[in-house]
C-alpha cells in the first residue's frame, strides 16, 4: 500500500474543473492491505482513542508524505503547512464512516476507489487500488 499526495490535479489549469485540486491517496495494495489499515483505524482510534501515524503501519509506503490520523470535535478534514506532513481531523462518527467505506476493499479485489472523507477541506482523502478516480 502506498501513501502519497498529488497537490495539481487540474495539471496547471488545464482541467480547470478538477476536482479535487489536492489529494491525498492510499494506491496499489491488495485485500489483506486494505484490512490491516481497517483494523488499525478501529484499534487506534475507535478504541484506544490515540492518534495513528499511518507512516508508522509496516504494510504503507511512503512515497511523498505523511499523515495523522487524529480524533477530533468537528469533521475538518485533513490539513497541512508544508504539503509533506498531513493531519486528518475527524469525529469518531467520521471514523466508523471511514471503516465502513473501507469495508468493500478487505473482502475481494476492488478495481473501484472511494473518498474517505467528505469534509470540506481543500485536500481530499482517497482511496483506490489503481490510483485513479
Amino acid at each position: 500500500m502506498k501513501l502519497d499526495y498529488l497537490d495539481d490535479i487540474s495539471d496547471g489549469g488545464t482541467y480547470p474543473d478538477a476536482e479535487p485540486n489536492q489529494l491525498v491517496r492510499l494506491y496499489d495494495f491488495d485485500e489483506s492491505q486494505a484490512a490491516a489499515f481497517r483494523a488499525a483505524i478501529q484499534q487506534s482510534i475507535l478504541v484506544d482513542e490515540k492518534s495513528l501515524d499511518l507512516s508508522d503501519l509496516d504494510f504503507i509506503e511512503r512515497v511523498n508524505c505523511t499523515l495523522m490520523l487524529h480524533l477530533s470535535g468537528d469533521d475538518l478534514g485533513i490539513s497541512t503547512d508544508n504539503n509533506e506532513d498531513f493531519q486528518c481531523y475527524l469525529t469518531k462518527e467520521g471514523y466508523e464512516n471511514m471503516v465502513n467505506l473501507l469495508e468493500p476493499f478487505c473482502d475481494a479485489e476492488n478495481e473501484g476507489y472511494q473518498w474517505l472523507e467528505d469534509s470540506d477541506s481543500d485536500v481530499w482523502f482517497l482511496i483506490s487500488q489503481g490510483g485513479g478516480w
